[in-house]
Order: structure tokens, then sequence, then C-alpha cells
């Protein structure tokens, strides 16, 4: 937080009180016959940020200023990640067959957002990853 201005731009909406927070939750279980299953619950805050304009000066380039406080900026980001392992022993070798899902619920939230006013303020440029699944073997000998 800055309550003083360090810059003529910053005189307005300059005090950011915004805390980004951010939540994991985490477990696993050993399951009979060696299957392993583990999750992953991560939780974040929605987008902070504040709408900024633009002015174009002559013999100065241009000047993006502050027009609002800093605010949530959409929703709360949530991902689910499931983890399933089997392992197979032979003699001293093992096999660690694994099969993982990643964000479970296929949320799609907002990563970034256009907070330049005009036509695009508010247009989400970028999302979570999609719902995705990944084989792996692993061996050790």
């Amino acid at each position: 937080m800055n309550a003083v201005p360090t810059s003529p731009n910053l005189e307005f909406f300059n005090l950011d009180t915004s805390a980004p927070w951010s939540t994991r939750i985490s477990g696993s279980y050993n399951l009979p016959w060696h299957w392993d299953v583990s999750m992953q619950l991560i939780v974040q805050n929605g987008l902070l940020g504040a709408r900024t304009a633009t002015y174009n000066l002559p013999n100065s380039g241009s000047l993006a200023l502050r027009v609002e406080d800093v605010a949530s900026r959409g929703p709360v980001r949530q991902n689910l990640n499931l983890r399933f392992v089997r392992e197979i022993r032979a003699g001293h070798q093992r096999y660690r067959l694994s099969a993982e899902i990643l964000n479970v619920t296929n949320n799609s939230s907002p990563y970034t957002v256009t907070l330049s006013s005009g036509q695009q303020f508010g247009r989400i440029t970028a999302i979570s990853t999609p719902r995705v699944a990944r084989l792996g073997v692993t061996y050790s000998f």
C-alpha cells in the first residue's frame, strides 16, 4: 500500500487496499492393492484491478491514469485436480501407472481482463486451461 502519491499521475485513486488471497487443500489416501488417490483444490480471489483511462498528450506521448479504486473484477477462481496411481511390483522392479485429471470441473475462470476504458473494457483475454487428462508410467529398479 502507498498512501502518499509517488507520482503526480497517482494523485487520484493511489491507495491500493486490495489483498489477494489463495487457499490450497490437498490430500492423498493409500488404498488396498497398491492404489493411491490424491486431490488438490486451489481457490483464489477474483481478478483485482482498476479501470484506467489513456490520454494522448501533445509532445508527451500517452498517459494512463487510474479512474477507479482497485476492486475485484470477476468470480473467485477455483481448480480441482485428481490423481490415481497403481503400483505394480515384480521382484525388485516397480512400475507406477498414473492417471491425472486436471481442472476436473472444467472451470473457465478469467485470468486477465482489459481494464482500459473504452469498447474493450472488461473483455476477458485469458482463461484457465480446459480439463486435461494425463497418463504416465514410472519404472524403478
